[in-house]
């Protein structure tokens, strides 16, 4: 996919309503949403920074990188390979350090996700999950697609199936979903 592509993708998860627009619309508002929307605003910034960053240009990807992280109060690190859709809900205090994030991924606020000290593995986050708020994903877990963590876990030690619900400091699966 290219960048406008997942940018695209990105922006109907804010406004669902413009698929069917004419380009000059969708180009509109992507402008109209780098204005209003903070979410949508870091999402935007980190697609350029590792942009940037995949295609050596350090001096520009650190100045968006900067602007990202002194206007959002959102920390989210080019080693992250996001998936198109991600949806910054709150969008306060939130860190991805690292680690992987499938597509139509929602993130609640003051949420991290990276890595423990002693281990160097990041987390891989399937597709359609949801991340509530204060919620702490670190180390080599693995969260399967349509799952969803409960506010305040602190996902450690489990990996968790497709279709589940994670709850808990430390979190343990409670159920399956539909």
């Amino acid at each position: 996919m290219t960048l406008r592509e997942v940018i695209e993708l990105d922006l109907y998860r804010y406004c669902n309503h413009i698929k069917n627009s004419p380009k000059l619309t969708k180009i509109s508002y992507i402008l109209l949403y780098l204005i209003i929307s903070r979410g949508f605003r870091a999402v935007f910034c980190y697609r350029i920074c590792r942009y940037l960053h995949l295609t050596n240009k350090k001096y520009s990807y650190y100045i968006f990188n900067f602007f990202n992280l002194i206007i959002n109060s959102i920390e989210i690190s080019v080693k992250a390979e996001i998936g198109p859709g991600l949806f910054i809900v709150h969008p306060q205090c939130i860190v991805i350090g690292g680690g992987k994030l499938g597509k139509n991924v929602n993130v609640y606020q003051g949420v991290t996700i990276g890595l423990k000290k002693e281990l160097n593995e990041y987390p891989v986050i399937g597709d359609n999950v949801h991340i509530s708020a204060g919620s702490k994903v670190l180390g080599n877990v693995y969260i399967g697609n349509n799952s969803r963590i409960g506010a305040n876990s602190v996902v450690i030690d489990i990996n968790a199936p497709d279709n589940s619900l994670v709850i808990g400091s430390p979190a343990k699966v409670i159920k399956k979903i539909n």
